[in-house]
């Protein structure tokens, strides 16, 4: 939309801590953070994350108010 956007976040692995999505989630936009990097896994190395649970942790990031920055961890 224009307006100038200057990102403040922090990493959430999911790929290892997989169940502590809201909780984590939760905690970082309680830091002032603005983004939440989360990193999943296709499989490859880590266990696999499905669509749905991609779109559940963008939800929750989106109900705290974060944008989130999706990554696929095996592949970084």
């Amino acid at each position: 939309n224009g307006n100038e956007f200057l990102m403040r976040g922090i990493n959430h692995a999911h790929a290892w801590y997989k169940g502590h999505e809201s909780e984590a989630i939760s905690s970082i936009a309680k830091t002032g953070a603005n983004t939440v990097r989360v990193a999943f896994s296709d499989g490859d190395i880590y266990g696999y994350d499905n669509l749905s649970t991609v779109k559940n942790i963008i939800s929750i990031a989106e109900q705290n108010k974060l944008v989130s920055v999706v990554e696929v961890h095996d592949a970084t």
